[in-house]
């Protein structure tokens, strides 16, 4: 009871908005004395019945003053106390940096070459013709994994096309596809040979 007389008092005090919550907060308690006071001495069951029922109803009329209170505006502080919220933010990710493309980049095989490429290793009737072109075609001109995958099948024997693929391999643009020249040999024995031969 003294706790709640109290916070009455506060919500009443001179500079709150909240005065006519706070009198129906004082009138419930009100209520809620009278009640425990007739309940202090001896009755009836009706009457301590009426009297619990007149308690039950005073709670809740604090309680829906209290909450429209608390809609209306935050409690007021006490005096001398400050309320300080911290929120920490945290910066911004900087943002990625791109490479830069250094200007002397070498150009890939155009459409054009590269089918002139093709015509070549066709007209060796060798293994070692083929590869001989393959070799003097790649310098400076280099290949794309797609090219790529469309030159090793013109070389018959698998060992030609182990020595076709790893010519090939340092001068691919896109060395982090080279995975898929594997689809272009028929055995796993072959996969392991060139994954051998270029430390892979």
């Amino acid at each position: 009871m003294h706790a709640l007389a109290l916070l009455a008092c506060l919500l009443a005090a001179p500079g709150h908005a909240q005065s006519d919550e706070a009198a129906r907060l004082q009138q419930a308690l009100d209520q809620l004395a009278l009640a425990e006071t007739l309940l202090d001495g001896r009755m009836s069951a009706a009457a301590r019945d009426q009297a619990l029922a007149q308690i039950r109803a005073a709670r809740d009329e604090i309680r829906a003053a209290q909450a429209a209170l608390l809609r209306q505006a935050p409690p007021p502080l006490l005096p001398g106390i400050a309320l300080q919220i911290q929120i920490p933010v945290e910066p911004p990710p900087p943002p990625p940096v791109a490479e830069p493309v250094p200007a002397s980049a070498p150009a890939g095989l155009d459409a054009a070459g590269f089918a002139a490429l093709r015509a070549a290793i066709q007209g060796e009737s060798f293994g070692d013709g083929k590869l001989r072109v393959l070799r003097e075609a790649l310098r400076g001109h280099p290949l794309t994994v797609q090219q790529a995958s469309g030159l090793l099948p013109l070389f018959d024997f698998s060992s030609d096309r182990i020595e076709a693929a790893v010519a090939i391999h340092p001068v691919l643009l896109d060395p982090q596809d080279f995975y898929r020249l594997y689809a272009c040999f028929d055995f796993e024995s072959d996969k392991e040979e060139l994954r051998r031969r270029l430390g892979l």
